[in-house]
């Protein structure tokens, strides 16, 4: 098994960044807008409670939100318009949960050095810190009350994903440990 885990890993890791995109493309929150009971939602808008509906945002585009955030508290703090004090939570907030991208970039950066330990070591952080960023967001999605949040399957296949390549990666790691 270790010898097919090292033969295929450059298949498994172009698979890991096409289903990364695809977990990305998926619906990881709503975005919660006021519509009275006696309105319907619209779909692609679903009922969530009472008087509010609730539109699907893919991953992606809370990552972009989060990157927007992050780089408008860091010029602040170039600036000297913001101290670190005041904004050390949201910022590194928004840092914890960009994490989604690291193993995007990790993956890409194996293709091109394939043979480094180091590399390969620091991927595998990569897809840990993805995983446990992954885990509390699926928290935050489960401890949420309204009943559909199992249809935000991007942030589920998110999780199952990182920790699938996370024990791919591992053993990768570890069966190279003997070789070298």
């Amino acid at each position: 098994m270790v010898e097919l885990i090292n033969k295929n890993k450059q298949s498994w890791r172009t698979a890991s960044l096409l289903l990364l995109i695809l977990a990305l493309i998926g619906p990881w929150t709503y975005d919660v807008i006021y519509v009275p009971v006696e309105y319907t939602c619209q779909p692609p808008n679903i009922r969530l409670e009472r008087d509010f509906c609730g539109m699907p945002m893919p991953g992606i585009r809370v990552v972009f939100f989060l990157l927007e955030a992050f780089i408008s508290i860091s010029i602040g703090f170039m600036n000297g318009t913001a101290a670190f004090a005041d904004r050390a939570r949201e910022y590194l907030f928004t840092i914890f949960f960009l994490l989604p991208v690291l193993p995007f970039i990790s993956t890409l950066v194996t293709f091109w050095k394939k043979e480094s330990r180091r590399l390969q070591a620091i991927h595998l952080i990569t897809w840990g810190l993805a995983a446990i960023m992954g885990l509390v967001w699926s928290l935050f999605v489960f401890a949420d009350p309204h009943p559909h949040k199992w249809r935000l399957w991007g942030v589920w296949f998110y999780l199952v994903l990182t920790i699938s390549m996370l024990i791919l990666e591992a053993f990768g790691l570890a069966a190279k440990k003997g070789t070298v």
